[in-house]
């Protein structure tokens, strides 16, 4: 987990043009963190699953699989 000083965070504040750039210097808080990583997890538990052939997948798992990769990428474009 990265320190983020006073000074540091305010320096972020006033050199951000905007919320979406703000954030992503900041990071994600240990929460956030920990669901993407949980998150990954599952997915990658879900490709291994099925030896990355994801039409063998049941509907279910494979709407599950598909929210997950969108929770992921906004995400990602969130703070990445």
């Amino acid at each position: 987990m990265n320190t983020i000083t006073l000074s540091l965070l305010i320096t972020a504040i006033r050199n951000a043009e905007s919320l979406a750039e703000l954030q992503r210097m900041v990071g994600p808080c240990d929460q956030e963190q920990e669901k993407a990583e949980r998150r990954m997890s599952q997915i990658d538990n879900i490709w291994n699953g099925c030896n990355g052939d994801l039409n063998s997948l049941s509907a279910f798992t494979k709407l599950r699989y598909d929210q997950l990769l969108i929770e992921q990428n906004e995400f990602e474009n969130k703070y990445c």
